[in-house]
């Protein structure tokens, strides 16, 4: 029975070859140039008075095939500028707002929308460069008061 151990050790070590070089197979095959995103997302995002907002999020949600699922994101520069690229074509709703839940600013989806389902969607064909996304952020509602026992 000595003789078959090798023999197991052989047959699993085949095995785990296998599914590691299936693995690196998966992992190196190239997305055809039809896949790869072409497009792009450009706007301005800014506060109050037209101030230009630094470091807001701005988030882009593909709205097929995968129904809501966050693809890309960026954050918006010094002059409240932001770009998302290489975009596959496509349905797209996007979402602003900070990282941070002391801002004073509350979250906003395109175009003036508070919520998802009533987000405008922005159509990026292949190639397209989508210009004008711009935004103006609103103060969010502020509480105050005293707590006593």
């Amino acid at each position: 029975m000595s003789g078959s151990r090798p023999w197991r050790r052989t047959r699993t070590l085949r095995r785990a070859v296998l599914a590691v070089a299936a693995l690196v197979s998966c992992l190196l095959t190239t997305v055809p140039a039809s896949a790869a995103g072409t497009g792009s997302v450009t706007g301005v995002v800014t506060g109050p008075g037209g101030v230009p907002l630094e470091g807001v999020e701005v988030d882009i949600y593909a709205q097929f095939p995968t129904n809501g699922e966050t693809i890309w994101g960026a954050l918006t520069d010094a002059t409240g500028a932001f770009l998302i690229s290489n975009l596959p074509a496509g349905d797209y709703k996007l979402l602003f707002g900070y990282a941070n839940q002391n801002s004073p600013f509350t979250q906003e989806w395109y175009d003036d929308a508070f919520d998802e389902a009533s987000a405008d969607l922005v159509h990026v064909a292949d190639g397209a460069a989508i210009t004008g996304i711009n935004v103006q952020m609103a103060v969010g509602a502020k509480i105050a008061g005293r707590l006593t026992t």
